[in-house]
């Protein structure tokens, strides 16, 4: 009766607040009207600069945990992400010692990519995990494991 109950509660109504996922920022906005701003990013080089304002605005908007798009936060300076790069968000508290943090970019350094730049990015990174992209006629495309030489 009460396993039903439970079943009933879980499942029945769309509405219910314990089946839809909550979403969470990576910072509040409390956190980020502190100074200095408690995010720094590191480049590809092991160089940390400061946020440009569309990248604190990122890491401010709330996402879901499963979200592919939600923003990468390296737990250590020496981290890598799935592509291999030390680059990422990283708290400025992680930063070694004396490490000179850059002042932020005066443009936006990740704009929007077209879909021609996405084509080409995607392109470019499969051919090192030996995948190739194939494009169709009709604006989709498909990845494929190349063929061993």
């Amino acid at each position: 009766m009460i396993v039903r109950r439970l079943r009933a509660l879980l499942f029945k109504s769309s509405k219910n607040p314990m089946i839809q996922s909550k979403t969470y920022a990576v910072i509040s906005a409390d956190e980020a009207a502190q100074g200095p701003y408690p995010y720094t990013f590191v480049n590809d080089d092991g160089t940390a600069r400061e946020l440009h304002a569309a990248e604190r605005e990122y890491l401010e908007r709330p996402f879901v945990p499963s979200d592919g798009g939600r923003p990468y936060v390296k737990s250590a300076f020496e981290a890598r992400d799935g592509w291999g790069s030390v680059k990422g968000f990283l708290r400025r508290s992680n930063l070694p010692v004396g490490l000179l943090v850059a002042p932020a970019p005066a443009n936006n350094p990740n704009p929007p990519m077209s879909k021609a730049d996405r084509m080409a990015f995607m392109k470019e990174k499969a051919v090192q995990f030996g995948f190739e992209v194939i494009e169709k006629p009709d604006g989709t495309a498909e990845m494929k494991r190349s063929a061993k030489k």
